[in-house]
């Protein structure tokens, strides 16, 4: 996809170099656990490298036994932007933090104590640069049998891109429409 352009191609081989930079370990062996990424993350944020990064935590796909899981990934999640906010140390004031999902849960459960693919999610903002913290932010539709969409998911109220795009902007300070410019 980025062979003909050389612009991306040179931005793709960068992303690639960063990713593999920040899941090397204090060892300086590649290390796939969260918390290690999380740290490698945030040297690479702290140093002249990267001023915008992304991680990823698989494992969030709920079919069965919903209740385990979760406990085990939101424990993961903790974990790892306990470890990012550490080793940030005073940059942690100048950060911004989004966890978001690419899609969300059914409301009810499945015949396998899990839950399955939904509409609507929820996202969280966290770090030291975030204003209005510690707010639930939009609009709440409810659980009610008439409430759902479709009959079975959260109904979706807003969009989550508009979300990330006015989080950045604020957090950038640049103007919406520039940072659509700068995203497509």
């Amino acid at each position: 996809m980025y062979q003909e352009d050389p612009m991306l191609q040179q931005a793709f081989a960068q992303g690639l170099e960063l990713k593999m930079k920040a899941m090397m370990g204090e060892s300086g062996q590649q290390n796939g656990q969260f918390k290690s990424l999380a740290k490698g993350c945030a040297r690479l944020l702290k140093g002249e490298s990267a001023d915008c990064a992304m991680l990823e935590l698989g494992g969030w796909d709920t079919h069965n036994n919903q209740a385990g899981r979760l406990a085990r990934q939101f424990g993961i999640l903790d974990e790892g932007l306990g470890a990012l906010k550490q080793e940030l140390g005073s940059e942690w004031d100048n950060t911004l933090v989004i966890v978001a999902t690419e899609f969300g849960r059914t409301v009810k459960q499945n015949g396998t104590q899990g839950t399955d693919h939904g509409t609507a999610s929820m996202m969280m903002l966290a770090g030291g640069k975030l204003k209005n913290g510690g707010k639930v932010l939009g609009q709440w539709p409810g659980l009610k049998e008439n409430q759902l969409y479709q009959g079975r998911d959260l109904a979706p109220t807003s969009n989550m891109y508009d979300w990330i795009a006015g989080s950045l902007a604020d957090h950038w300070q640049v103007s919406e429409s520039q940072l659509r410019k700068l995203i497509g």
